[in-house]
């Protein structure tokens, strides 16, 4: 199944512009929120749209193979990948399989108890805003590799921005 978003696009005059494996990947979407109303729908994360599993994966495992040709080999054997909660924690650890043996971690909406808390950031525009980062080992973010952050979409780039600072 594949989500457009044409009913969107022709009332609000706006449209996808990219190649043409965009339309497959996300369509356009509105929804209830004085926060943000618009949304990028993703074809591939299998959360709003039904896809098949095999589909799912492998949008996310293509996307880490090319963010490891992106990086080379050397760099890409050291990255930590985090995904963000909760739609892209599939998304994340695909493209940990994708990286190749990359760890993966995905920030959650909830403390667990017992589990120190490492660091924070808040996603301002989320029905449920603030984020923790809870990896099993707390040196996981300390290194000097690369950090792959995958998100559903990147609109404003300000949870990215978020993240970065609090992880400095």
């Amino acid at each position: 199944m594949v989500w457009s978003g044409q009913w969107v696009a022709d009332r609000l005059g706006v449209r996808l512009d990219g190649d043409g494996r965009l339309p497959g990947l996300l369509g356009l979407a509105l929804r209830r929120n004085p926060k943000r109303a618009h949304l990028l729908v993703s074809n591939v994360l299998g959360k709003h749209v039904p896809q098949r599993p095999a589909a799912v994966h492998g949008a996310g495992v293509a996307l880490g193979r090319e963010v490891r040709a992106l990086l080379g080999d050397e760099p890409a054997a050291r990255a930590v990948v985090l995904g963000y909660a909760e739609t892209a924690t599939g998304l994340g650890h695909s493209v940990a399989d994708g990286l190749a043996l990359a760890p993966y971690l995905h920030s959650t909406r909830r403390p667990v108890a017992g589990v120190p808390t490492v660091g924070g950031f808040e996603e301002e525009h989320s029905h449920a805003t603030s984020h923790l980062l809870l990896p099993e080992d707390p040196r996981l973010l300390a290194t000097d590799g690369p950090l792959v952050l995958v998100d559903d979409e990147f609109s404003t780039g300000r949870t990215v921005l978020n993240t970065i600072a609090a992880l400095r």
